[in-house]
């Protein structure tokens, strides 16, 4: 243990960085003034000068975590994600609710000119597509090729929905009543600023459970 000077955020990120941690575990604040404050703010900054996931851990810890919600996009994020799993879920393997938030482009400019019939089919051939990349992401991920009835293999249970990813995955996570969301993120420098404003704060500011948010495995050139 030790204790350091200077701003929380960076001393963190840096002694993770020297000490070559693997996970960044942050813990909550007492009350709900200091919670907003230290999710809003330090642990925010943290995700966003690190490479490393980060651990915002909300609830007492007493056992194992038993409902996981994995919250995927359909690219590198999503297999980041789930690489990781392993590390977090030890055997015997929770069942893990897998939640894709999908969109139909160009929605709101067509409806207008569609019935509702109309309006319904554009978005359930989006669905239908992210449906299928889904399953394909969750079969080619290792655990998921573990023999029937081994230890090592995680039942999924997948979820693709039309709407807002924060609204979507904050109702996901309270319906599940999960004990911890897993997020992965975009960005140039540990997440960008936007998903984390948009998205990946709002969340770790609204969901009662637990949140891991993982990052890319490496870091794109920065933008000139």
């Amino acid at each position: 243990p030790c204790v350091l000077v200077g701003p929380p955020a960076s001393e963190i990120a840096r002694s993770a960085g020297t000490a070559r941690t693997e996970l960044i575990v942050m813990g909550r604040g007492g009350g709900r003034t200091f919670r907003d404050i230290f999710l809003g703010s330090t642990a925010e900054r943290v995700i966003r000068q690190t490479l490393r996931p980060v651990l915002v851990v909300r609830q007492p810890a007493r056992r194992p975590y038993q409902r996981p919600l994995a919250a995927l996009d359909l690219d590198q994020t999503a297999l980041d994600v789930l690489a990781l799993l392993p590390r977090i879920l030890p055997p015997p393997r929770p069942r893990v609710e897998v939640v894709h938030v999908y969109d139909a482009p160009f929605q709101g400019l067509i409806y207008p000119t569609l019935s509702r019939e109309e309006a319904r089919e554009h978005r359930d051939y989006y669905r239908s597509r992210a449906a299928q990349e889904l399953v394909r992401i969750l079969d080619t991920t290792p655990s998921s090729g573990a023999r029937p009835g081994s230890s090592d293999r995680f039942p999924w249970r997948a979820h693709v929905r039309y709407g807002s990813p924060r609204i979507v995955v904050r109702e996901s996570v309270e319906e599940a009543r999960s004990d911890l969301l897993l997020l992965g993120t975009h960005g140039y420098a540990g997440i960008a600023q936007a998903f984390l404003g948009t998205v990946a704060g709002d969340l770790l500011r609204e969901v009662p459970c637990d949140v891991l948010v993982v990052p890319p495995r490496r870091a794109a050139p920065a933008r000139r």
